[in-house]
């Protein structure tokens, strides 16, 4: 944490340790960020920050439609609207009315208001890659691994093996061929399941780099959200062929991976202009398998439509997702970290757009 003394700073007020910040090349837990990192801000532009810190503030539990909870300091700016209805005599029914954008504090917010989450209208493919490419990535955060061991066998103790390596059942090997046209070779890995091995280093650091190792880590790097549509398109339809269930057009998956439904809920944002919904579940720290004792963490439960429903409490307009405040309560003291800058900024922290108080005399 950096500790020089400025005045004027604008802050961010505070949020808990394992909160997600989207900088600039990255999206990244707020207790790692520090002096000169660049956070990016909801419009666009990068920040850095001039400072951080740790504090004991009041705090509220933040739920929102679309986003993973918040525990966050109540004096906490969020960009929010509110929506009216008004009865219309001549139609016989109700007009709907939206407030502009205002920001205000997490202690004041309740049911009523909607948080906004920007849609990203940034086109960037720095990797130049192909749509095939990018289906595979969906796949392997859904259901890949890579193969992490050297040719130790082979006299090359210093070379890696570069392999990307997909599990597909029995029964979609069919339709993953159809799917995927890159080079690749199968083999039986059970009864039921098979395994397709892409001998690719290219495709290895990409998927390393921009979606994870392991399923607990697996997240949409901040350079595959801001793909082209098509491109972001085909990373969420290769995820939806390899995990998941899909029923009257509802999409819905389970992960024990935070950070990928987050990323993955701002990946529907751009691509389908909807909001989804975010559920976690507290599972058993043990369950059993085909006979067999395994550990088992909580997981995170993603579900969202191709198309925002009319029923839909959430709205899109200007260009963002407002999705409707579920619940806002009282959490007593709280460690939080606090972020500095010397400018009003605006940005985005568990996918929901929140702003800096100004000014701010630091002490």
């Amino acid at each position: 944490m950096s500790t020089v003394s400025r005045s004027g700073l604008t802050e961010i007020p505070g949020f808990i340790p394992g909160t997600s910040v989207v900088c600039e090349g990255s999206i990244k837990p707020i207790e790692t960020l520090s002096f000169g990192d660049n956070i990016l801000g909801a419009e666009g532009h990068s920040y850095p920050i001039i400072l951080s810190r740790k504090s004991v503030l009041p705090t509220v539990s933040l739920i929102t439609q679309g986003s993973t909870p918040s525990l966050v300091s109540g004096n906490q700016l969020f960009w929010v609207r509110q929506r009216f209805k008004k009865w219309n005599n001549t139609k016989r029914g109700y007009d709907t009315f939206f407030s502009d954008p205002k920001k205000v504090k997490a202690f004041d917010l309740s049911k009523g208001f909607y948080v906004g989450t920007p849609i990203s209208v940034v086109k960037k493919n720095p990797y130049k890659l192909t749509r095939d490419e990018c289906f595979l990535l969906g796949v392997y955060i859904g259901d890949g691994h890579t193969r992490k061991d050297f040719r130790v066998s082979e006299g090359r103790p210093n070379d890696r093996h570069w392999q990307l390596i997909i599990s597909v059942g029995s029964h979609e090997l069919d339709l993953f061929k159809k799917l995927v046209k890159l080079k690749y070779r199968f083999y039986s890995h059970s009864k039921s399941v098979y395994r397709a091995v892409f001998s690719s280093k290219r495709l290895v650091e990409l998927a390393e780099t921009h979606c994870g190792v392991g399923a607990y880590n697996k997240f949409l790097s901040k350079m595959i959200l801001d793909l082209p549509v098509p491109l972001l398109k085909a990373v969420i339809g290769g995820y939806e062929f390899a995990d998941g269930s899909q029923k009257g057009g509802v999409y819905k998956a389970t992960s024990v991976s935070k950070s990928l439904v987050e990323t993955l809920s701002l990946a529907v944002a751009k691509v389908y202009k909807t909001t989804c919904c975010i559920n976690f579940t507290v599972r058993p720290r043990k369950t059993f398998i085909e006979g067999r004792c395994v550990n088992q963490k909580d997981t995170w439960t993603i579900i969202y439509r191709k198309r925002l429903p009319k029923a839909s409490r959430a709205f899109v307009l200007d260009n963002y997702v407002w999705n409707p405040v579920k619940s806002v309560q009282n959490h007593g003291l709280s460690e939080v970290i606090s972020l500095f800058f010397e400018k009003d900024v605006n940005i985005l922290v568990n996918c929901l757009e929140v702003c800096s108080l100004v000014p701010f005399e630091f002490e």
